[in-house]
């Protein structure tokens, strides 16, 4: 099991890890022919989001990532969620996501909304995470904070 610490990632030109964030969303959410127009991470993009964390090891090395984006009614969306596929297993989401939880509800956030891969449904279901009923979009899951 690695060990591994969760970070916020600010807003910083000189942070390398923007980077290794470009990187891992790029390669563990999209698919091969959308790698080419989401490799790159910007300060730009860490600035858009409410709160942008990453789990990094001893090293460094950005291990999983996610973002939250303040919709300014409420609530906030769950983004760019990700863990690099040698890290998977470990809890690394889970942190994650409930660091994520915390930083949401300090922010008067009382819900958090996600699209999820298909894949990835088991996975919300475990962090109470579930579809909201009545919605345009389907695939919309949410969980009351």
């Amino acid at each position: 099991m690695t060990n591994f610490n969760i970070e916020q990632l600010l807003p910083n030109a000189r942070d390398l890890r923007v980077a290794q964030v470009g990187q891992l969303v790029a390669a563990e959410i999209y698919e091969e022919e959308y790698l080419a127009h989401h490799s790159e991470y910007t300060v730009k993009d860490v600035e858009r989001r409410a709160a942008m964390l990453v789990a990094v090891d001893n090293r460094g090395v950005v291990l999983g990532i996610g973002s939250l984006h303040d919709n300014y009614d409420g609530t906030g969306m769950l983004e760019d969620i990700a863990t690099a596929k040698s890290a998977r297993g470990q809890g690394i989401g889970r942190a994650i996501i409930t660091e994520i939880e915390k930083i949401a509800f300090d922010h008067g956030i009382s819900e958090i909304v996600l699209y999820p891969k298909t894949g990835a449904v088991g996975f919300y279901h475990r962090l109470d995470y579930e579809f909201r009923l009545g919605t345009a979009n389907d695939n919309t899951m949410h969980k009351i904070l």
